[in-house]
């Protein structure tokens, strides 16, 4: 049974961590369970300078029941996913609202644009870190401004799990939310189409989020799944 797919960096440590369901307030502790992580499997290919290839899966040591997340059922079921909801997306988490400032005591959420392939290549972000999109996607706002705050490539800190940020007044995904979701919500289903991997700086005009796609590695995930028996 598989029951997370997150971040390669994440997974790296996920000895240390624990899974809640139905927080409501990570504040005042109220959760309906805390299951423990039995086991993470990271993608073989994942490079940790360049990001690419970052996605996990993590087991956990009980069943637990909660409302499904899909995966697209291929590469151009995802495409046809993103373009038929007009490439709108959530994002969500308990990361920090504005910069510097305090992580918040209840779930957050933003919506973000995903953009097409060709407007990421041709990013300011992408003249920087010179990567291909084939495997990624990015998403934010044109004018910047909405974002889920992930960690930059120079600096990472692992403390935060699933966290995500929403700025109000400036939305992307950066600072410690690496490994949350980016979803599609469509024919009363939730798909999960990208995962939170890294930005530069958070929110900023032609400097999107970006995120691993997920339909990329589907082949791995039904794999991975099998090798360990993961689906008992």
């Amino acid at each position: 049974m598989v029951d997370y797919i997150t971040f390669s960096s994440l997974a790296r440590n996920c000895g240390a961590f624990v899974v809640f369901f139905q927080l409501q307030n990570r504040c005042n502790g109220k959760f309906e369970a805390a299951v423990d992580v039995e086991d993470c499997f990271v993608n073989r290919r994942f490079h940790y300078n360049t990001m690419l290839n970052d996605i996990a899966l993590i087991k956990l040591k009980r069943k637990i029941y909660y409302q499904p997340v899909f995966l697209p059922r291929s590469v151009n079921h995802q495409e046809r996913l993103i373009a038929n909801y007009g490439r709108r997306a959530e994002i969500i988490g308990y990361g920090v609202t504005e910069p510097e400032g305090k992580e918040p005591c209840v779930l957050q959420s933003a919506y973000v644009q995903i953009f097409s392939r060709r407007y990421c290549e041709k990013s300011e972000l992408n003249k920087l870190i010179n990567t291909n999109f084939k495997t990624l996607l990015c998403a934010g706002r044109v004018q910047g401004g909405t974002d889920a705050c992930q960690n930059s490539c120079s600096s990472f800190t692992f403390k935060h799990f699933f966290r995500k940020i929403d700025v109000r007044e400036s939305s992307d995904a950066t600072e410690g939310d690496s490994g949350g979701p980016l979803l599609i919500y469509t024919g009363r289903k939730y798909y999960l189409v990208g995962i939170t991997s890294f930005g530069l700086e958070c929110a900023i005009r032609d400097y999107p989020g970006v995120y691993t796609s997920v339909a990329y590695y589907l082949d791995w995930i039904k794999q991975t799944i099998w090798k360990n028996k993961l689906n008992n």
